[in-house]
C-alpha cells in the first residue's frame, strides 16, 4: 500500500514538473515563416529553394540583383542555360558585340559577347519591369545542376517542411 502511494505521488509530481517546465506548445502559432535551402553557391551567386506559408519557389541571387521562379520555370530556364558553353564557343571569336536570345514561356535568356565586356548571360522576365539577372559561364556551371532539378527539389522540401 505504501509503495503504491509513493509511486502515485511520484507520478503526480513528475506530471506537474513536466507541464510546468516550459510554455504550453499550443501558445505558439506559425503564421509568417520562411525556410531557405541553399543548393548552390559560387562567389556571390546563391541558388536556393525557398518555402514559406504560401508557396515554394526557386530563388537566384546574383551580384547585382535577385529573382524568384516557379520550379517549372527554373527547369525551363535550365534547359537553355545548358547551351551556355556552345554559345560561348560560337561567339568567342567575334570582334564586335553579338547577342542571341532564346525564350521560355515567361523568360528571355540572352547570351552576349563583346570585346569590351566578354561573355555574359542575361535572364529577364518577358512581361515585367523586373530585374535582369547577369551571370557568367562559371555562375551557370555552378547553378545548372540545381536549376535542372528544381521541381524535384521543391517537392522534396514540400514533403520535409510541413508545419
Amino acid at each position: 500500500m505504501k509503495t503504491r502511494l509513493i509511486l502515485s505521488l511520484l507520478t503526480l509530481v513528475g506530471l506537474c514538473v513536466t507541464t510546468a517546465g516550459g510554455p504550453p506548445q499550443d501558445k505558439f502559432e506559425m503564421k509568417d515563416w520562411e525556410f531557405r535551402w541553399t543548393v548552390a553557391k559560387h562567389e556571390e551567386i546563391r541558388l536556393s529553394v525557398v518555402k514559406d506559408s504560401e508557396r515554394t519557389v526557386i530563388s537566384l541571387r546574383t551580384r547585382m540583383d535577385s529573382d524568384t521562379f516557379s520550379p517549372h520555370d527554373a527547369e525551363e530556364i535550365a534547359k537553355i542555360l545548358a547551351t551556355t558553353e556552345d554559345h560561348f564557343k560560337k561567339m568567342r571569336p567575334a570582334t564586335t558585340a553579338i547577342d542571341e536570345t532564346l525564350e521560355t514561356e515567361k523568360y528571355k535568356i540572352s547570351f552576349h559577347q563583346s570585346p569590351e565586356n566578354g561573355f555574359s548571360i542575361f535572364i529577364k522576365e518577358k512581361t515585367s519591369f523586373s530585374s535582369m539577372l547577369i551571370l557568367d559561364r562559371q555562375d551557370v556551371e555552378a547553378i545548372l545542376p540545381g536549376m535542372s532539378q528544381a521541381v524535384a527539389m521543391a517537392e522534396f522540401v514540400d514533403k520535409k517542411i510541413n508545419p
